[in-house]
């Protein structure tokens, strides 16, 4: 099952990072930012940490809540350079890029959402049971 998952996960990155690759083949002044170079440096450390995941299965939680971490900021970089290509009106960015950015855009947005919806229901469940203590 390992196998499979890594095997999404890779396929996912690659095309996300194509994604990104494309904007830069296009030579674009609206997509020229720093999150770009930051982002595509992610997605090649995601490729170490899948490659982490399927050679060892015991992963101490440290390095679980670094990864999860790590994943939070991703997503919130992601979120925000594609804010910036949506609000930026590209001339050089053809229909499909833009139908790209937009599926991206609120793939992220709804990431973000639950990711805080998630941590804050934590915090509710640890308050609630310190306070039934």
């Amino acid at each position: 099952m390992k196998g499979i998952d890594a095997g999404v996960s890779i396929l996912l990155n690659y095309l996300l990072y194509i994604f990104l690759e494309r904007y830069e083949a296009l030579s674009c002044e609206c997509s020229y930012d720093i999150r770009k170079d930051v982002l595509k440096t992610m997605i090649l450390v995601f490729y170490f940490i899948i490659f982490g995941d399927v050679m060892f299965s015991d992963i101490p939680n440290v390095v679980r809540w670094f990864v999860g971490i790590f994943v939070i900021v991703f997503d919130i970089i992601m979120l925000t350079y594609l804010n910036k290509l949506r609000n930026n009106d590209c001339e050089c960015n053809s229909k499909l890029q833009n139908i790209g950015t937009t599926v991206l855009y609120w793939y992220y947005l709804i990431l973000v959402f639950l990711i805080a919806f998630s941590i804050t229901m934590f915090f509710l469940y640890k308050l609630n049971k310190l306070i039934k203590v």
